[in-house]
């Protein structure tokens, strides 16, 4: 983002002064000869660096017994510039393992189609329709909302224009391709910036932003812009009918939900035949009966053993033979893995492509085009590098890079060195805040890390056919397992999987992992529980509180409306005077009246003429 957009627009400075993030104050200078930054440190005993290492990563570092990296850019895959090319636009967060993060924007297609399958954008893309003109022939503008402005290098300023002066600008002037408005609303006045060259490095804006996006307005034939507003109107449509068709689907299964209640209750009243299953479709038996069936769980009923215990076989009085599993409080199933392969094969054998990881440790997938062409590449972004955070830490890369810290710790566990943490290297990790407190047998429980990316499974416990209260119970029965996942939805039975050691890797899920993001439950002492608690009671009341609030505003409205509504209905009710138009509000009179009042229409009477005909004075005669 240019210097320029990065003042406050209401009250512009040629010189501001801000503090950085951690450790230097920022100095910028913004006047009619130049552009520029700098900054010096808080803390003049430390050594700090800049520079840019030989890949041409911009780099921060700070000595403090060793060089520990404070800031590095590019962050993601968009921050390369001119990534997507000319007149393309970049999105980091599509899902990359699908999608490519490239697009063209509003107008232009890809230069190249066989390049853009392939995953390479450089050759950017051209305007659909070159033959037809934007220039005064019906062309307009589409908005690219909340985007990152194109390179700005050869933009114009101008100063002090309205939103709509500013398309204006852009709009009589043929060579302008786009503009960005800072004014926030219509009538505010503030800088316009007009593009009249290639539009190139485009992308979508994302948090770590400091001064958050502005929306481009892209120029467009008249085709593409007709094209767009009809796109609009089938998208309005379009969330009409999903609205109403939720609405009725809403309602059709409340009703249904309701007639089912109503059923059972009734199916609740009537007798049940007595025998030892019949109606029941998962019937419960006592353990008495279970006993007297399998005659005590004898050794000559055993019929075999499975990874949960042995198996029996019984009989039970009605004369129906039954299996039956006893669970084995020793069993060893699950404390391995096993061994998972996967492999590709290509659709097209014609096709080479090799699969490869280089000499920075980058996984990379790419095809022989003429010249080997990148196809896929890991890590995707920061927090993909294994331990990121360190044991115990969680990192999220959808965090504000500029302001906030990729790595947190997991409930219950706070920074080994806060030094360290200060200067965001979380390679220490994170230690149990409360070290002397036991979390065997003394209070403790869970809190749940939702919709996380699993710690390092090399090491985790799988415990099959488990409900989610009986993974609870079986991490919760040993005093060494730290966390636990459960695959099992509702009152399902699925795997189970616990961690007894470091928890290592542990990241926020996002879109492009294929098989969604899975609940993880940490193992905490009973104050770190207790303090979780506190937290969500008082989140539960301040979202009580705000409810509460938007119903009795609501209420309180909605008496307001009715008691205005009754009151004029109260005042409409009123006797009017007496006249030819009395207690009409809109009164109707027949064809001879009329004729008679304006003297049959006489051009005498006649006063002006509207869209709809003439207009006639009249004179009623009241008896």
């Amino acid at each position: 983002m240019p210097g320029w957009l990065a003042q406050d627009t209401s009250n512009a400075k040629s010189e501001a002064t801000q503090p950085s993030i951690f450790l230097s104050n920022g100095t910028w200078v913004n006047n009619r000869d130049e552009v520029y930054n700098f900054y010096t440190l808080i803390n003049a005993s430390n050594v700090a660096t800049m520079f840019v290492d030989e890949l041409g990563n911009f780099k921060e570092a700070m000595w403090v017994g060793r060089w520990v990296e404070f800031f590095s850019f590019p962050r993601d895959i968009c921050d390369d510039y001119g990534r997507c090319g000319m007149y393309g636009y970049c999105d980091s967060d599509s899902n990359t393992e699908t999608e490519f993060e490239c697009t063209c924007l509003p107008g232009y297609e890809p230069k190249s189609i066989d390049e853009w399958y392939l995953r390479n954008a450089s050759r950017g893309c051209i305007k659909k329709r070159e033959a037809l003109s934007m220039c005064g022939n019906g062309e307009g503008f589409v908005k690219v909302a909340n985007a990152k402005i194109p390179d700005s290098s050869k933009a114009r300023v101008w100063m002090s224009l309205s939103m709509h002066e500013c398309e204006k600008e852009c709009l009589r002037n043929c060579s302008c391709l786009a503009y960005i408005s800072e004014a926030e609303r219509e009538g505010t006045r503030a800088n316009c910036f007009t593009w009249h060259d290639n539009l190139m490095d485009v992308r979508k804006f994302t948090e770590r932003f400091p001064n958050g996006g502005l929306d481009l307005y892209v120029r467009v034939d008249a085709v593409e812009l007709a094209q767009h507003r009809e796109s609009r109107r089938l998208n309005g449509k379009m969330v009409a009918i999903v609205v109403t068709s939720v609405v009725l689907t809403t309602s059709v299964l409340i009703i249904t939900l309701i007639c089912l209640l109503v059923k059972k209750k009734q199916r609740r009243g009537k007798d049940i035949p007595e025998s030892d299953d019949e109606n029941v479709e998962l019937p419960i038996f006592d353990m008495l009966i279970i006993a007297g069936a399998t005659n005590n769980f004898s050794e000559t009923n055993k019929i075999g053993v499975g990874g949960f215990g042995t198996v029996y076989k019984g009989r039970l009085s009605s004369g129906k033979d039954i299996a039956v599993k006893r669970l084995s409080t020793d069993s060893k199933q699950g404390p391995d893995w096993g061994v998972y392969n996967a492999f590709y094969t290509l659709i097209n054998a014609s096709n080479v492509a090799r699969v490869f990881v280089d000499e920075f440790g980058n996984f990379k997938d790419a095809m022989w085009v003429g010249r080997w062409v990148e196809f896929f590449s890991f890590p995707k972004d920061i927090c993909d590098d294994y331990g990121r955070c360190g044991v115990y830490g969680y990192c999220d890369s959808d965090s504000n890079a500029r302001t906030d810290f990729e790595c947190t710790c997991l409930p219950g566990y706070e920074p080994r060195s806060i030094d360290e943490w200060y200067l965001r290297n979380a390679s220490s990790g994170c230690i149990k805040k409360h070290e002397a407190l036991s979390m065997c047998g003394n209070g403790e429980g869970f809190v749940k890390v939702a919709t996380a990316k699993i710690p390092d499974s090399s090491k985790a416990r799988v415990w099959m056919n488990l409900s989610m209260r009986e993974c609870e119970e079986e991490c919760l029965r040993n005093c060494s397992c730290l966390a636990y996942v459960n695959e099992a939805e509702g009152g399902m039975r699925a795997h189970c999987f616990t961690w007894h050691d470091n928890l290592m890797d542990v990241r926020k899920y996002i879109e492009r992992f294929p098989n969604g993001g899975l609940d993880l439950y940490v193992r905490v002492d009973a104050v770190e529980l207790a303090q979780h608690m506190k937290s969500r009671r008082l989140n539960g009341k301040m979202v009580a509180i705000v409810v509460t609030s938007v119903v009795l505003t609501t209420s309180v409205l909605i008496i307001a409306l009715i008691y205005l509504l009754v009151k004029k209905n109260q005042r409409r009710a009123k006797d009017i005077p007496e006249s030819d138009y009395e207690n009409v509000e809109l009164p109707i009179f027949d064809m001879l009246t009329i004729t008679e009042a304006t003297n049959n229409f006489s051009e005498t009477n006649k006063i002006g003429e509207g869209g709809f005909g003439y207009v006639y004075k009249v004179i009623l005669s009241f008896q």
